[in-house]
């Protein structure tokens, strides 16, 4: 179900759900019931239904709560912050990733601390608490430097860099972008890649390099055209537009916010 889900085959996914929830109803089987809840909740948090989602994942939370399973409760509480994050309920949100976080250290879960550092990260950036960004990214680089996961650091220091740009401080941000770009080259990931150099340009763009920044986000639309998800395809040809109109007319045209390194690069599910 969770392959669906990311690859964006939303009625697969269903049907998957459909029928974890039927066999799991017919033996009272609790834990495939939260497990079919929850990924109601994911399905409907994508589709942007977040009131459906935010009912399904409760149902799902609850049940795993039965069931004495901390790590699941966790995960689904993730998804439940995410969503009261995307609808502005951004205190409610943070009091949940501190009570994910609390499960996790719990856990000794050294990668549920670093996503959920993330997300709190990310809600302190959004509602303009850059400096308690700043610092809870920092210790989610430094957890994921000691425990040696490249793939996980590199999200924490692209959500601080996010956090420079938002700041105006260009030169600090693009050179961690520069520092994601290493690592995301050296784990061979394409399409991280291709949102690095995306962000790269992005951030030239802005600063009045127009040059530059056509030159990476042809590089990244390079990458995306490969890409299996229109979104995907859409959003890097549109980049690439804005950028071309911004070149030929020299003018200060702001392309979109550089692309967060979200909640999909933060593995919660």
């Amino acid at each position: 179900c969770r392959v669906y889900v990311v690859s964006g085959e939303y009625d697969s996914a269903r049907k998957y759900a459909d029928t974890l929830a039927s066999v799991a109803g017919r033996s009272d089987e609790r834990t495939g019931l939260a497990g079919a809840y929850f990924y109601y909740g994911v399905i409907s948090r994508h589709l942007g239904d977040y009131n459906d989602a935010l009912g399904q994942l409760q149902r799902s939370i609850e049940y795993y709560t039965a069931a004495g399973d901390s790590a699941a409760v966790a995960r689904a509480l993730f998804h439940a912050g995410a969503v009261r994050a995307y609808m502005g309920r951004y205190e409610q949100s943070l009091a949940i990733f501190y009570r994910i976080l609390a499960i996790h250290e719990g856990l000794r879960n050294y990668q549920g601390v670093g996503y959920t550092l993330n997300g709190i990260g990310i809600i302190h950036r959004n509602t303009g608490k850059f400096d308690d960004a700043v610092e809870v990214f920092q210790r989610a680089i430094a957890l994921y430097d000691s425990v040696d996961a490249p793939e996980d650091e590199a999200a924490a220091i692209g959500n601080l860099a996010n956090v420079y740009a938002s700041k105006q401080l260009p030169a600090e941000a693009l050179s961690l972008y520069h520092r994601v770009l290493a690592i995301d080259k050296a784990l061979g990931n394409e399409q991280t890649i291709a949102f690095d150099l995306g962000n790269i340009g992005t951030l030239h763009n802005d600063m009045g390099r127009h040059d530059s920044a056509l030159v990476y986000h042809l590089r990244a639309l390079n990458i995306r055209e490969r890409s299996s998800q229109k979104y995907i395809r859409m959003r890097a040809a549109r980049d690439t537009a804005l950028v071309c109109a911004c070149r030929n007319l020299s003018s200060p045209i702001m392309t979109t916010a550089p692309m967060p390194f979200s909640w999909w690069r933060v593995k919660a599910a």
